[in-house]
């Protein structure tokens, strides 16, 4: 009998080793499928006290070669899956790193695989061993030729002694394991696995699966996929399994939405998450943005794909209350998104009241009407006043109760709302900001700093959504104090001196914003705007203000410029043909007139910032069916700042 050693310590095999049965078998079974052959069998032998005594997992691959024992057995990351990439068959292999056998001694204390392999058109078996208790070490027999007709490998784990292990034969853990390797079994549908002598076939056990291409996600390498799995056997549970591009499961999060009446395992792949299994970065994947980008997406697509089916599935009570004249929304009503939207809640919750309040069920459709009108209006004015008449007034069933409210607490109704109620006072805005800038009698009046600037001041979306204001119509000492506060420099903010600009006057620059940035080599961006009345054309003298601000913040060392972008935007309507001229460079985008180091100079008109600010509102525009005009426009800023615009009221514009 030969001893082969494993190239580790017995500390860093134990850790390896440390696993829930359940998580333990699986390992075991994508080894056995890693291995080749077309069939995988795992057998469980019990004790006369009827607990498992014995477990065997059995492959039908090529067997391991006396000459591959060494990087088979002695080697942790450094596998032979590393080399051999694809099983004889041309299946892709699960794992690389050599530690998957050491899972068998979560699950009992003595562990042989005996193997036959080929050589020389002859089979040959022999036996390697491992204890629990010397994981670094193993022991294999010497090669006999074998009567055996097929080549392979059964591995047999004994001395079982923890009683969790008990639980692998029961329903719950096969419903785990077939879950685990659901999307292997369909994309390779001539492997077989069977388990406690029952085949694990996920087409005989599918009710639903639905699979989405996940729209572009910023930050992560090529395409998500999303598959959704409801199961026809009892499964109580929503999983999500974060997957690799083959299906393999990476990771596990259990109860992923809370999502009443329906239980589901769902699958989310991409080339991302398997950048984060290989560096390590899945451990910390709450802190990852990446993650925490894909997590967020897959979590949104899962909640509207069971909202819509829960919506379709009460369509039929819904369709009853149409013809009864009493379902509480038009058909002109439905046909607008955000309506829409708020009718499907409704009818999810309607259709649980009818199914579970016999009272309503049975009730006359007066009676009826009066219910769903109060629904209606309760969830309306905030999904979660429905919770009061769901407990108070119809007294559903406590746990008919819990499953409404965690739905209603959960929607995402409210927010489509809000976010609905955002973008049309945005697009009014926009709207109302071109007829004041662009208008004939508009541009005779408008003032700079006492209304066009109070305005924008409270609207700094306009610029980007990034910014939060810093400076409003202050002194350049002040804006050195709010960037040294940015960059936790508070101490040196309270001596400095007079800022001066590089021709020795002071300034006040009109409006500095601020965002947080996450290049490795800065930290923070700085926009300072200078602001004309859109009747003043951009020229020699307005460029020389905007230089004068940015060459005193180059000039003077104060201003942190190693890990701060500075940038400087000049507005207004038009440029004279001096700052055209300036406005176009070969070595510059247009609108750049400056730029060294971390600081740029632009010139922008207000037709491009508008222009920008429409176009990033858009696509939301469309989807919410937004109508707006000017007219409405002027009127919302006339109403939000009354006081800005009194004087430009009494003198007719």
């Amino acid at each position: 009998m030969a001893i082969g050693n494993v190239k580790t310590t017995q500390d860093h095999l134990d850790r390896l080793s440390r696993s829930n049965p359940t998580t333990a078998i699986v390992e075991l079974i994508w080894n056995a499928l890693d291995a080749g052959g077309s069939a995988v069998e795992v057998t469980f032998e019990t004790s006369n006290l009827g607990g498992i005594s014995a477990i065997e997992v059995k492959d039908f691959g090529d067997g391991i070669d006396p000459s591959e024992l060494d990087s088979s057995f002695g080697k942790i990351g450094d596998s032979l899956k590393k080399i051999r990439t694809r099983t004889p068959e041309g299946r892709t292999v699960h794992g690389s790193l050599g530690q998957g056998r050491f899972k068998a001694f979560a699950l009992g204390a003595h562990a042989t695989w005996n193997t036959t392999f080929k050589r020389n058109e002859k089979l040959y078996s022999y036996q390697i061993s491992v204890i629990k208790d010397k994981l670094n070490s193993y022991r294999s027999t010497e090669p006999k030729e074998t009567t055996f007709h097929k080549t392979g490998t059964v591995l047999r784990i004994d001395q079982i002694s923890d009683k969790k292990v008990d639980t692998l034969v029961a329903n719950t853990s096969q419903v785990d394991i077939l879950q685990s390797i659901a999307l292997y079994l369909m994309q390779y549908k001539d492997v077989n696995v069977t388990y406690d002598r029952k085949a694990l076939d996920p087409s005989l056990t599918i009710k639903r699966k639905k699979k989405f291409i996940l729209e572009t996600i910023q930050d992560i390498t090529g395409e998500a996929e999303l598959t959704i799995i409801e199961w026809n056997i009892a499964y109580k549970g929503k999983k999500l399994y974060l997957c690799d591009t083959q299906g393999f499961s990476r990771d596990e999060i259990d109860g992923i939405i809370k999502f009443p009446g329906y239980d589901f395992t769902a699958y989310l792949q991409s080339e991302s998450i398997d950048e984060l299994y290989k560096t390590n970065e899945l451990a910390a994947k709450t802190l990852n943005q990446k993650y925490k980008a894909l997590l967020d997406t897959a979590k949104d697509k899962i909640r509207n794909y069971f909202t819509e089916l829960a919506a379709e599935e009460a369509s039929k009570i819904v369709e009853k209350w149409k013809e009864d004249k009493i379902y509480p929304f038009t058909e002109d009503e439905i046909s607008h998104p955000v309506k829409k939207a708020e009718s499907q809640v409704f009818d999810i919750v309607a259709a649980r009241v009818y199914e579970h309040h016999k009272p309503f069920r049975d009730g006359e459709n007066d009676a009826k009407e009066l219910t769903l009108r109060l629904l209606r209006q309760a969830i309306e004015n905030k999904p979660q006043n429905a919770i009061k008449i769901i407990n108070e007034v119809l007294r559903l069933p406590k746990d008919k109760q819990d499953e409404l409210a965690e739905l209603l607490e959960r929607t995402s109704l409210e927010s489509v709302l809000n976010a609905a109620n955002i973008v049309t006072k945005r697009i009014d805005t926009i709207l109302g900001l071109e007829e004041i800038i662009f208008s004939k009698e508009w541009k005779k009046h408008l003032r700079e700093r006492t209304q066009l600037h109070r305005l924008l001041v409270h609207e700094l979306w306009v610029f980007g959504e990034q910014y939060t204001l810093d400076t409003d119509d202050e002194s350049l000492k002040q804006v050195l104090i709010k960037h040294l506060r940015h960059l936790d420099r508070s101490d040196l903010a309270e001596q400095i001196g007079d800022v001066k600009l590089i021709t020795d006057e002071g300034g006040i620059p009109d409006i500095m914003m601020s965002r947080k940035i996450t290049r490795p080599d800065k930290k923070f961006e700085h926009l300072v705007l200078e602001l004309k009345a859109p009747r003043v054309k951009i020229g020699p003298d307005e460029i020389t203000q905007i230089e004068k601000y940015a060459f005193s913040v180059i000039d003077d060392e104060r201003f942190s410029k190693s890990d701060v972008i500075w940038t400087f935007y000049l507005i207004s309507n038009d440029f004279s043909k001096f700052a055209e001229t300036k406005a176009n460079s070969d070595d510059r985008p247009y609108g750049c007139i400056f730029s060294k180091g971390n600081a740029t100079i632009w010139i922008k008109k207000w037709s491009d910032i508008l222009h920008e600010a429409k176009y990033r509102y858009e696509f939301f525009r469309q989807k919410l069916e937004i109508e707006a005009s000017r007219e409405e426009g002027i009127q919302h800023l006339f109403d939000k700042y009354e006081n800005i615009f009194k004087t430009a009221k009494t003198s007719g514009t």
